[in-house]
């Protein structure tokens, strides 16, 4: 059985709607249509977060608690976050998955993205981006198929020397 495609999206009139009105072929077909719009098109994202003071943080691992995959999906971005900048070095951290049940972490990273204590205040770079001060990061093989349960947790590998505070990183994901 095929999906019905996105081109048949459309509002759905009133009129269609009423009672005792005949619900036709060509709105069952854009109410489906919708709906698979929805559940194929729709990009949710997860933040990991040091709010404050991080320079306690460094080398933390697990920081901010573990994401739970609910169902199937398509990990799309990985965006690292600084508000304000130290004074020297650059905050990094590591996205590590884990498979339900193993306990074994990877990265799913091949470049681990940094953010420069250079890189303006209120600076984010994610895959692909090219930002002053900041190396983004680069997914293993592309986009990240996972399983439901697979779980996820923020390893910070590096703090910028001063009192920078509050930084993180958001997963960008897609339900498959």
């Amino acid at each position: 059985m095929s999906d019905i495609p996105s081109i048949n999206q459309g509002k759905i009139q009133e009129q269609e709607t009423q009672f005792k009105a005949g619900v036709s072929e060509y709105t069952a077909r854009r109410i489906g249509s919708n709906v698979n719009f929805v559940l194929t098109e729709h990009i949710f994202d997860h933040t990991f977060k040091i709010n404050g003071p991080m320079a306690s943080f460094n080398g933390k691992l697990g920081v901010d608690g573990l994401f739970i995959f609910e169902r199937n999906a398509t990990i799309l971005d990985v965006i690292i976050y600084r508000h304000d900048p130290g004074t020297s070095g650059g905050f990094s951290a590591d996205i590590k998955l884990s498979t339900f049940p193993s306990g074994a972490w990877t990265s799913i990273l091949t470049t681990i993205p940094t953010i420069g204590n250079a890189a303006a205040a209120y600076s984010s770079c994610g895959v692909g981006d090219s930002v002053s001060g900041c190396t983004a990061a680069v997914l293993n093989s592309g986009l990240i198929n996972v399983s439901a349960k697979t779980r996820l947790r923020m390893d910070v590998t590096g703090v910028e020397g001063g009192a920078p505070k509050t930084g993180g990183i958001t997963i960008k994901y897609i339900y498959r």
